[in-house]
């Protein structure tokens, strides 16, 4: 406390970026995520420099996606992404993001101000980035496939018609063609 001078040691920074990392994953190991989160957090606050931010990045997401934060655990992981593009984990990141969109697509809601509510806009923003990020790799087809799919459920029938045609013509070996060949044939017909 700057008043009293008296301060909680609990709440210190530890002496070296190394020392704070593994103090910070010795609460994520006992699934105490939000306060593992805060000693992560503190780390890249007070060692800008340090080597381990990149992976104390990366931990702060795996705080919110281990508490089933799945929409502020994309936000770390984007974090992550602009900050550390480079890092040894993005392509872990990237698939991390496809299944939080999945899910989010597929009905898990999100957390706002405490409570849960749908997420399906936000699920499909999440796929849209993956796409940006994986465009010719495994993952891109799978995220628009899942796109389509979500539009189709909330009667989006157009822009899923243009979501699968996109995936049909950019990914002509995609497993998901004949499904999205057929699905924008059911948008035509349920316009």
């Amino acid at each position: 406390n700057k008043d009293t001078g008296f301060y909680n040691p609990k709440y210190a920074v530890k002496e070296s970026a190394e020392a704070q990392f593994k103090y910070a994953m010795s609460f994520f190991e006992k699934k105490r995520f939000e306060h593992s989160r805060k000693l992560f957090k503190r780390l890249i606050q007070f060692f800008p420099d340090s080597k381990l931010n990149a992976e104390s990045q990366y931990m702060i997401a795996e705080c919110y996606h281990e508490d089933q934060d799945y929409w502020q655990a994309y936000k770390e992981y984007q974090v992550l992404v602009k900050e550390y593009p480079r890092h040894e984990r993005i392509q872990d990141v990237i698939k991390k993001q496809y299944e939080i969109g999945r899910l989010l697509c597929n009905g898990t809601k999100r957390k706002w101000m405490g409570i849960k509510i749908k997420a399906e806009e936000k699920g499909m923003e999440v796929l849209e980035n993956v796409v940006l990020l994986d465009s010719w790799d495994e993952l891109a087809d799978d995220a628009l496939f899942e796109i389509g799919k979500c539009q189709y459920r909330k009667k989006q029938y157009e822009s899923a018609d243009k979501t699968f045609a996109k995936l049909v013509q950019d990914y002509p070996s995609s497993e998901h063609v004949e499904k999205a060949q057929y699905l924008k044939a059911r948008c035509s017909y349920d316009r």
